[in-house]
């Protein structure tokens, strides 16, 4: 799966890319003399990363994705890494490797969030590494019997890593 935001498909996906999820926790004074903690708040979701393209498509490429760091506008991100998210282009630059053709890219996406949940308006998700029907049914919140209607599943043990399936 190609890394896509918005409509602009990665030209290569990045060669290094982190992922950070977290929550604010709060922690307060107990009986016991121990604190108790609990979670508070989920943080947005932060993906990073930075990759090489080439060429002038290349720079062409680095040009679009630093008027979406611009625009302060979101938008649907694919990612071989996550679920599909809303998210702003918080950060993006780019530079010319001396002597080869190469630009060099950093990039920064963070989720949008606005404090309620939302459902993306997918219909379909990619497989993981070693999932299978049920594991999928289970992350997308529909029934196995739903998932294998809308897929022509030979057993449901049979679903390859990248493969597009079908949950609407």
């Amino acid at each position: 799966m190609r890394m896509r935001y918005r409509e602009l498909d990665f030209i290569n996906n990045p060669s290094q890319w982190e992922v950070k999820s977290s929550q604010a926790v709060k922690a307060s004074p107990a009986r016991s003399g121990r604190s108790a903690v609990r979670g508070a708040v989920k943080n947005p979701c932060v993906i990073s990363g930075s990759g090489k393209v080439y060429s002038e498509e290349g720079e062409d490429w680095c040009a679009r994705m630093s008027c979406y760091s611009d625009d302060g506008k979101s938008g649907w991100l694919f990612t071989p890494l996550h679920t599909p998210f809303e998210a702003f282009l918080t950060s993006f630059s780019y530079k010319k490797s001396s002597g080869s053709e190469a630009f060099i890219y950093n990039f920064e996406f963070t989720e949008k969030c606005d404090g309620r949940g939302y459902e993306a308006p997918l219909d379909c998700t990619v497989a993981r590494s070693g999932e299978n029907a049920f594991d999928i049914a289970h992350r997308c919140g529909i029934s196995v019997d739903r998932l294998e209607e809308l897929n022509s599943f030979l057993p449901p043990f049979e679903i390859s890593e990248g493969e597009c399936i079908r949950i609407r």
